[in-house]
């Protein structure tokens, strides 16, 4: 049973910059109203694939005010939260919900050799200064710490609002998870959309993948929840399609920011597609590959989404 009414997909809106490397907040207006009108069940902002660490306190504030403008209540904003300590994460927690955040994502601390049990403590420090409902990110292999089903258990326990989890696993992954946690948790998994269906069954809430084919994903969602045996039959013959494409974005976060921005950016006219620096450089053949991926697959896709 749902522990909220959170479900379906909430694609993770890119963070655009200018030709001087400064936040173009015109951009990440158009693109949330791209993902808007591609019928995506809510936004999520500030992930990995944000460049959320690349941003200053001050920018990640200002991409939330942007943000919960533009959404002005339409769909649900998630918001994720990785400042340093519990207390700025309080800080900009209540921002997110004064700026319209419908729950939050929380990340681990970014400090190395601190044990599990002071994580859970830093966390629900954090949940009992925040009235939102809240997820942690479990992310290891990105975030460099991961939890035991035990230890998030005993904090859903301890702290209410914490219902949500953020992970980016495989489907036996979140099966998994979810049978150990015996559904204490409404999961939301990332992975760029790779293992949805399988996900689906194994009793995902919904999905965090990229915004660069948000009306897929929106779609593939829809139509294999419905019932209907043509709608799954249509929405496994969507997975099909961009599986390839999800694999091969999904090879780390420096390749999705590298060739997922430009990739949205060849779908929505009014997009730059540029990181900010550090970044790898895209090669010809993937600059390519983008560009067919756009203008064959993902546009007859997105005409049968």
């Amino acid at each position: 049973m749902s522990r909220t009414n959170f479900k379906g997909v909430y694609p993770m809106a890119y963070t655009f910059f200018d030709e001087d490397g400064e936040l173009d907040l015109a951009a990440l207006r158009a693109q949330i109203e791209a993902l808007i009108g591609w019928n995506a069940d809510g936004i999520t902002i500030l992930g990995l694939a944000g460049e959320v660490h690349k941003l200053s306190a001050g920018e990640r504030a200002r991409v939330v005010e942007c943000a919960g403008e533009t959404i002005a209540g339409r769909v649900p904003l998630a918001v994720t939260v990785a400042e340093r300590t519990a207390r700025d994460q309080i800080a900009f927690g209540r921002l997110a919900e004064q700026c319209g955040a419908s729950w939050l994502i929380l990340q681990p601390a970014a400090v190395r050799d601190v044990s599990e049990t002071e994580h859970m403590r830093f966390f629900g420090t954090v949940a009992d200064g925040i009235d939102l409902p809240l997820g942690i990110q479990i992310a290891p292999e990105y975030l460099g710490q991961g939890f035991s089903v035990a230890s998030l258990v005993e904090m859903q326990a301890q702290h209410p609002n914490l219902t949500m989890m953020k992970t980016e696993m495989s489907a036996l992954g979140v099966g998994d998870f979810i049978e150990r946690t015996q559904g204490a948790f409404d999961v939301f998994n990332g992975q760029a959309g790779v293992g949805m269906i399988d996900c689906i069954e194994a009793g995902c809430a919904g999905f965090i993948p990229g915004a660069e084919t948000g009306d897929i994903s929106s779609a593939i969602y829809r139509l294999y929840v419905s019932g209907d045996a043509g709608d799954k039959a249509r929405a496994v013959a969507l997975y099909k399609q961009v599986l390839p494409l999800w694999h091969m974005i999904m090879e780390s976060i420096d390749t999705l920011l590298v060739y997922g921005k430009p990739l949205i950016a060849e779908r929505v006219s009014a997009l730059s597609g540029k990181s900010r620096a550090p970044h790898s450089t895209a090669s010809a053949f993937g600059r390519e590959r983008v560009r067919v991926w756009a203008q064959t697959v993902l546009a007859q896709a997105g005409e049968a989404a």
